[in-house]
């Protein structure tokens, strides 16, 4: 049975193993098919894929930003941040 090669999740309740096993005996012969592989035209590539829906993200400049912000920080901070490297070292344990 199909079940026994592809294990479907476990079910809460009684009706939707029901429901289940009912849309798994109707539509077993499209649930578990391969995906079909055009031979005329080659697979995009995953890259050039995401590529094309680059224009549209929603966070557009965010990265610059953190950047801005990253430099900023370290700038306002550097005395602290030297300091930190410092005792990261691990050579010196007295402040």
């Amino acid at each position: 049975m199909i079940q026994e090669i592809y294990p479907m999740p476990q079910v809460a309740s009684k009706q939707m193993a029901e429901d289940q096993r009912i849309c798994e005996e109707k539509y077993a012969d499209l649930l578990y098919m391969d995906h079909p592989d055009p031979k005329s035209v080659p697979r995009m590539a995953l890259y050039d894929r995401a590529v094309q829906f680059s224009p549209f993200a929603a966070l557009t400049g965010y990265g610059t930003e953190i950047l801005r912000t990253e430099e900023k920080f370290a700038e306002e901070n550097a005395d602290t941040l030297e300091r930190i490297a410092f005792f990261e070292d691990g050579e010196n344990s007295e402040i």
